[in-house]
């Protein structure tokens, strides 16, 4: 059994593929969460012309 347990270094102008992962999954959740609250907003803006338009009153 190996007991040398170094921590992985990535060769010089490299970047460790954890770091480069994280960094891909953040971007992908950062620009679903602005899409999410962009939708939200558009929803509230357009609300009540998008509910007449479906036949309801504005009143509800």
């Amino acid at each position: 059994m190996k007991t040398d347990t170094k921590p992985f270094i990535p060769p010089a102008g490299e970047k460790a593929p954890a770091v480069s992962l994280l960094n891909a999954a953040v971007i992908v959740a950062s620009l679903g969460y602005f899409v999410d609250i962009y939708d939200l907003l558009l929803f509230g803006i357009i609300r009540v012309k998008s509910l007449t338009s479906l036949g309801l009153s504005p009143n509800r």
